[in-house]
């Protein structure tokens, strides 16, 4: 009995750890869309201040 409780343990261990890691991931490519947002609004931020009229 005590094995079999071992082995759902290391299942659910195993389902944690690839959900962590999925997060990871979408945490990350969430970060670089947003400093693609930011570094395209500081571009026009600089054309609205320097550009012409």
């Amino acid at each position: 009995m005590q094995r079999k409780q071992f082995q759902i343990r290391i299942v659910y261990m195993a389902f944690g750890l690839f959900a962590m890691h999925v997060l990871e991931v979408l945490f990350f490519v969430g970060l670089a869309g947003s400093a693609v947002v930011v570094a395209i609004s500081f571009v026009e931020d600089i054309h609205e201040l320097f550009g012409e009229d």
